[in-house]
């Protein structure tokens, strides 16, 4: 049974982690230090640290993998490290700590959707097929050799959390099935074709912006024949920003995409005691309409504007009825 030290901070990783812990001997696990969260700002572990103490898994929660960590994970004798949305930068000196090397799972079929928002791109790219791939890393960000690949298929309603963890569970069931003939050296890294490399880099808050103009056209059922929508942290394979043609499908799926961080918004003028007043406003779930071939209707489901609590849209339109053009301030 192959030894491993897991790497991860990301709770859609947990079912890759429980079945890794029931096929492969797990000597050590590797997360992100407690952080303060909640509205009390109580430190908090990741639900990896969590899930490696109760079943007593050897765990270190590095500030960085300095000289320390890397003597902590040198004395596990592991045969492969692997590696699923850990979150920190990995010191070369890693790389050679076993002959196996680093071998990462990651949530799209490379080099495809390089960078830490392949879900989100697959989504919002409108891709019916995606995937992981099981990569050996090397000093370049997700542009090491491919071990293994494992494809799949986006549902219509996947979102973050449901193809992040199904991405990253396959990922496990692939290192399971090949790690033995890859430790023999019965499999070779293939190189990756770099020409073909797409970026989706780390989304900010500022990447779920939607124009209200945008907005209240996919609500109308209005297809937009206007210049493209730049979506500034998807690059194409010459690092130029993707197009994305505005409609009610792309911004649904946009929407989806940003759920749940960093949430896709817009602004909108409501009336207030105090006269008429621009917020944010979040746009939690929608769907589609599907009454005709040009997309139907963008319907919002649940909002949140800011400094309140999420409503139904239904509830929000109580509050606030007056017509959309005003709602958005459009002409």
């Amino acid at each position: 049974m192959a030894k491993i030290v897991f790497f991860s901070s990301s709770h859609r990783a947990l079912p890759a982690l429980e079945l890794l812990r029931k096929n492969l001997e797990i000597v050590g696990v590797i997360s992100q230090p407690d952080k303060l969260s909640g509205r009390k700002m109580k430190l908090t572990p990741t639900t990896i640290s969590t899930y490696a103490q109760e079943q007593n898994l050897p765990l270190l929660k590095p500030e960085k993998l300095d000289a320390d960590a890397i003597a902590w994970i040198a004395k596990k004798k592991p045969d492969v490290l692997l590696l699923s949305y850990y979150g920190l930068w990995i010191p070369p000196e890693l790389f050679n700590l076993t002959p196996a090397g680093i071998l990462v799972t990651h949530p799209s079929l490379l080099p495809k959707w390089r960078c830490g928002s392949p879900v989100q791109a697959t989504i919002l790219s409108g891709q019916e097929q995606t995937g992981v791939t099981l990569m050996k890393m090397d000093e370049q960000f997700d542009h090491g050799p491919t071990v293994a690949v494992e494809p799949d298929t986006v549902l219509d309603n996947d979102g973050q959390e449901t193809l992040y963890t199904r991405l990253f569970t396959k990922g496990a069931e692939l290192a399971i099935k090949v790690l033995p003939d890859y430790l023999n050296g019965r499999i070779k890294p293939i190189p990756q074709d770099h020409s073909k490399a797409t970026f989706a880099r780390h989304i900010t808050r500022e990447d779920g912006f939607i124009t209200p103009q945008l907005l209240n056209a996919a609500m109308q059922g209005e297809t937009s024949e206007g210049s493209p929508w730049k979506i500034r942290w998807m690059l194409d394979s010459n690092k130029r920003p993707f197009n994305l043609q505005p409609s009610t499908f792309a911004l649904e799926r946009f929407i989806r995409a940003m759920s749940p961080w960093p949430g896709a918004w817009s602004t909108v003028i409501v009336n207030s005691d105090s006269g008429k007043v621009t917020k944010r406003l979040k746009l939690l779930r929608s769907h589609r309409t599907r009454s005709d071939s040009e997309g139907g209707k963008l319907k919002l489901d649940e909002v949140q504007l800011e400094g309140k609590n999420p409503v139904s849209w239904k509830q929000f339109r109580q509050w606030q009825p007056q017509p959309l053009s005003e709602l958005f301030g459009v002409e």
